[in-house]
């Protein structure tokens, strides 16, 4: 069964609008501010251990912080499937002291598949 001219009308509708949404990316803040971040494997055997290293946390400790966790979470479910992750020092409690090397807040776990 074919489907009708409407109902393929519709389908093609939220198609174009998802591929609109995407190609029109809005920055994603934390407290505020941008972050650029970029997370890693740390391991040559597994991909499970990884390291964030967030730019310029000078602007906001706490939203570097969060920007780490939100790109840690990424590269988890990128890799794995999961959101699921051991942070190391309690890298996703306010209360951690962030860890600042070479002017970058660096956030590290493992994925927990």
């Amino acid at each position: 069964m074919r489907p009708g001219p409407v109902a393929l009308i519709c389908l093609l509708s939220a198609m174009a609008a998802g591929c609109s949404s995407l190609s029109n990316k809005e920055p994603i803040l934390f407290e505020g501010k941008q972050f650029r971040a970029k997370a890693k494997g740390t391991s040559k055997e597994s991909l499970s251990p990884f390291r964030v290293e967030v730019k310029n946390p000078s602007q906001s400790l706490e939203g570097a912080r969060q920007a780490g966790i939100y790109e840690g979470t990424r590269y988890c479910i990128e890799k794995f499937g999961t959101s699921q992750i051991v942070w190391e020092n309690n890298a996703n409690s306010p209360e951690a002291q962030p860890k600042i090397v070479d002017g970058k807040l660096v956030v590290s776990g493992q994925c927990d598949p």
